[in-house]
């Protein structure tokens, strides 16, 4: 719009137009901004508490990585400790090989704990447990 082709009434009336609008520009700014800083200041803590629920959950799955990791070495342990395939091997024989959960009698009842091994029960103790120990009863013959 050319303003030399206005009238000297329009002039003015556009000229109050405008500097009413650039007086009352602050104040109608205001509002908006006012509004803005609002929302960041929502937006800056809502990111805060996200991120402390986020260091929160990380805690709790570090925690729950080393419940799974003892839950799984306690249940390991478990099936190392018993012994659920037992079986009779009979009377110990000299370097007769023998296997984890097998028993065998030499002066007693033992169990062999190795994977495999051909010593002598009673002479490696990481070899055999003793399970029953033969007690002898006084008799003539053994007195």
């Amino acid at each position: 719009m050319d303003v030399s082709t206005l009238t000297p009434a329009q002039q003015a009336s556009v000229e109050r137009t405008y500097n009413g609008w650039m007086r009352d520009l602050p104040a109608k700014a205001a509002a908006p901004l006012a509004f803005v800083r609002i929302i960041a200041n929502l937006l800056r803590e809502t990111n805060e508490r996200i991120s402390a629920l986020i260091e929160w959950r990380d805690g709790l799955n570090q925690r729950a990585e080393t419940l799974a990791t003892k839950v799984a070495a306690l249940e390991a342990a478990r099936e190392k400790r018993g012994t659920p395939n037992v079986s009779w091997a009979g009377t110990h024989e000299v370097n007769k090989r023998y296997f984890e959960g097998e028993l065998c009698s030499r002066n007693g009842l033992w169990l062999c704990v190795a994977g495999e091994t051909t010593t002598t029960p009673g002479t490696a103790p990481a070899d055999w447990k003793l399970v029953v120990h033969r007690k002898l009863i006084p008799t003539k013959d053994n007195q």
